[in-house]
């Protein structure tokens, strides 16, 4: 009778459910009351039981714990009446998970991640949950920071979705679920546990620090993708027979690709084999990366080089006293001379290059405990067209590098046309600390066929501390007007010339126009391995100085320089294409080493912009995918903002609400302070305003009264000191528009002021003058026109070239003065005084 007594009161419980929004606990009942109230339940007073469950009930998520533990401990009744009271507190009514996911979302876009944590937990734990509900519990925890209950989160996410039926092609449909819905489809089914176990093993290497588990998570997924674990050797032979079957028909057979399958098996080994290097399995790792680039062959990639470098890397990491492992692609040399004969299809299967590309790249491996000394090379060569004439170059791939160095390269003919067949011959020293070389074979259709190959070589004991010799250096000047002359370190140089092979140190390039009334100066700082660029114009407003900040890798995003109140400049930049880096310089010439942002967390992060508000807070928006089940990949991307008053220590970061599906590249985001005050966020055709930064909430669409094909792509927003709005963009693939707000603070029609394909604009306004730069494929260019219709436009003036790419707005500096950073390897500052700007 007890027990009937107790599911009675539950019942009557079931019947009066506190709203969602209600504190959890009042002074009748506190925390620590629970271990009283749970022992209440089996009082033989009805009226004490019954209070015990209400109780229980009135402080929700905070007895949950103590009632398992008690369930857990309790005898068969006792465990039946305690889950009871349990199956009770994780039940919802429709309208309270309605209520609830509201609350959530709102306290998303607040930024309260304790209210979204508290809320999404308890719509997680209600039996009916969708997928939804579950991954945002993990999402919550994850903002707050809590890894362990993130993960633990999408733990039970990806275990609630392997139970789920799923809908497979060619078989009858499943049956609907209880909640009306049809089951997901296998596709669907494949991607979201992919992603889950992605994410979760990114969390457990990156954030928990435990890459065993990790590991673990990764090979469940590799478990689960279809011919993952077929033996390597059996991968390889199939993939020479494709070779063989290309090489006999002269086509290559496109495969039918199975995405979800290829992305699993390319993105679980890459980590697996990041995760096993990690651990010291070397093995481990280059079966891995092995196994990776056969993948990605077999299915028609034709892959550059990244999985060779691992490699290599491996490789120098292997012991000299152990035999070195058999890894499909590389080639076992010893004393003997290797002969390659490429009319044989399994000899041509063992480069680790594309069929396609009519190229084979060999890598070739010293005995244990020995390198490459020098190697030899002959190859019969036919040469069908004399345009054509390299026929194989030999690279050393080392440790750490992030390229292939050149060794020798083997050409033919020598210096004049030639026909016909031959045997070409080189010999060329190996510099010391190369783990493996490459032998690249170029077999161009109707131009070139090399039939064989015959390699010899000389070893020298390993030496495992040598340092990786000198990379070239590669630099591209231009000077402008062309007519004039360029002198380096006082010596004539050539104009608009690409050289490789250019000498270290500090160089001084001077020009001179032709007539000698104009004169253009800078200086350049070279480091072995680098790519420059030097670009002069005497035309140009701007003056450049070499600067000491590190090279900005990543071409698809800008990035942003701001001024503090205290007078210095902050720089965020995006570095090796995920990490947000902020830099500071009082001059912006010599900056502080660059350090990267707290909120990047191992996830990939771009287009960052700053502002400084009126008050000298610093104010960052930028855009990340910490919340995507692909965080190693480039989508699923959130707009983020965050404030900081010393550039070091940051808020949480806020999410902007906003349309984001539109995928990668995503474009840069514009902050802007105007005359009145107020604060606007750009992006695309969205925007957002605020009395503050801290007011915007949701980005909105621009209401642009013209056909859809000409909404901004990346829109510059300047203020005028009358407070008009001044926007310009460029449409994809289009011409540069313009168009202003009125009297009224409406914007009025767009108009084309570029008649041509040009990107990246920004707008500067000088009184009644509006100076316009931007950039086409072969660099940027100013060029300035009178307000308010800029239908008439001066001459252009290039002021940098496609090897030194403007990377940040122009920032205005004390003495009336414009600044911005332009360059790659080389971070060049490029200042103009104001007057300069608005030329005659």
């Amino acid at each position: 009778m007890r027990a009937w007594g107790l599911m009675g009161l539950i019942v009557l419980a079931l019947m009066c459910p506190a709203a969602p929004g209600q504190p959890l606990t009042t002074p009748a009942s506190r925390p620590n009351d629970i271990p009283r109230l749970i022992q209440n339940l089996n009082s033989a007073t009805p009226a004490i039981r019954q209070k015990a469950v209400a109780d229980l009930m009135q402080l929700g998520d905070a007895a949950l714990p103590a009632l398992e533990q008690a369930a857990a401990q309790a005898d068969a009744a006792g465990r039946a009446h305690l889950q009871a009271v349990i199956r009770r507190l994780n039940e919802l009514s429709r309208r309270e998970a309605v209520v609830l996911r509201a609350q959530g979302r709102a306290a998303f876009y607040q930024g309260d991640y304790p209210t979204m944590a508290a809320r999404y937990a308890r719509l997680a734990r209600m039996p009916e949950a969708s997928l939804d509900d579950r991954l945002w519990a993990g999402h919550a925890w994850q903002l707050q920071e809590n890894w362990p209950r993130a993960v633990a989160a999408y733990q039970a996410a990806l275990t609630w979705l392997e139970q789920q039926p799923v809908e497979q092609p060619g078989k009858p449909p499943a049956p609907r679920r209880l909640d009306g819905r049809r089951p997901m489809n296998a596709r669907q089914f494949s991607a979201l546990r992919t992603g889950l176990l992605l994410l979760i093993s990114h969390l457990q290497d990156d954030q928990l620090h435990d890459p065993k588990a990790a590991t673990a998570t990764i090979t469940h997924l590799l478990d689960l993708v279809p011919g993952a674990s077929e033996p390597l050797d059996q991968a390889q032979a199939a993939y020479a027979a494709k070779v063989k079957q290309a090489l006999t028909t002269g086509h290559w057979p496109e495969p039918k690709r199975d995405y979800a399958a290829l992305y699993a098996l390319s993105q679980g080994l890459d980590r697996l084999a990041h995760l096993k290097e990690e651990q010291h399995d070397v093995a481990g790792a280059l079966a891995a990366v092995a196994r990776l680039r056969l993948v990605r062959l077999s299915r028609g990639y034709d892959s550059a080089y990244p999985e060779l470098l691992s490699v290599a890397r491996l490789m120098g990491q292997w012991p000299a006293d152990r035999p070195r492992p058999a890894i499909p692609g590389v080639v076992a040399m010893g004393e003997a001379p290797l002969h390659l004969d490429l009319t044989d299809p399994a000899v041509w299967a063992q480069a680790w290059q594309g069929y396609r590309l009519a190229s084979g790249l060999f890598l070739l491996c010293p005995p244990p405990g020995r390198e490459f000394a020098t190697l030899k090379l002959s190859a019969d060569v036919e040469l069908l067209d004399p345009r054509y004439g390299l026929a194989a170059e030999l690279l050393a791939l080392y440790p750490g590098r992030r390229t292939l160095d050149p060794i020798g390269r083997l050409e033919w003919p020598p210096g004049q046309e030639r026909r016909g067949r031959t045997t070409c011959r080189g010999q060329w020293p190996v510099p010391p600390g190369a783990s493996l070389v490459g032998l690249r074979i170029f077999q161009r259709a109707q131009a070139i066929k090399v039939s064989s190959a015959s390699l010899s070589a000389t070893f020298r004991p390993a030496d495992l501390q040598a340092s990786p010799p000198p990379q070239p250096i590669w630099l591209q000047n231009e000077v402008l007007p062309p007519s004039g002359t360029l002198s380096v370190d006082g010596h004539p140089a050539s104009n608009n010339i690409a050289i490789n092979g250019f000498p270290p140190g500090r160089h001084r390039f001077v020009y001179t126009t032709m007539d000698g009334d104009a004169r253009a100066e800078t200086t350049l700082e070279a480091q072995p391995g680098r790519r420059y660029g030097v670009f002069l114009n005497v035309d140009s407003p701007f003056t450049s100085s070499f600067t000491n900040l590190p090279p900005i890798d990543y071409p698809l995003s800008g990035a942003s320089l701001a001024c503090l109140a205290d007078g210095r400049y902050l720089l965020a930049f995006v570095q090796a294409g995920r990490d947000v880096m902020l830099a500071t310089s009082r001059d912006l010439v010599h900056w502080d080493p660059p350090q990267p942002l707290p909120l990047n967390l191992g996830f990939h992060n771009t287009e960052p912009s700053l502002l400084v508000d009126k008050l000298g807070t610093i104010w960052l928006a930028w855009f990340s995918n910490r919340l995507s089940l692909y965080p190693d990949s480039g989508g699923g991307y959130q707009l983020w903002l965050a404030h900081s008053r010393d550039g070091k220590t940051w808020s949480a970061p806020r999410p902007i609400e906003g349309d984001y599906r539109s995928g990668w590249p995503l474009t840069p985001v514009r902050l802007l302070r105007t005359t009145d005050g107020r604060y606007w966020l750009f992006w695309r055709n969205f925007a957002v305003s605020g009395a503050s930064p801290q007011a915007w909430s949701k980005l909105e669409p621009l209401p642009w009264v013209t056909p859809p094909a000409t909404s901004p792509a990346d829109p510059f927003v300047t203020c005028s000191p009358d407070g008009v709005l001044h926007m310009i963009y460029d449409a994809p693939g289009s011409d540069i528009f313009y168009t202003h707000t009125d009297p009224q603070g409406r914007w009025v029609a767009p108009a084309p002021i570029i008649k041509a394909p040009a990107a990246n604009p920004q707008l500067v306004i000088l009184g009644h003058q509006a100076v316009l730069i931007y950039t086409t494929s072969d660099g940027a260019y100013l060029t300035q026109g009178a307000l308010p219709d800029l239908s008439q436009l001066s001459p252009p003036v290039k002021i940098t070239n496609q090897v030194v790419p403007l990377r940040t707005p122009l920032v205005a500096i004390p003495g009336n003065a414009y600044a911005a950073l332009a360059g790659g390897d080389t971070v060049w500052l490029l200042t103009s005084p104001r007057d300069l700007l608005v030329m005659p």
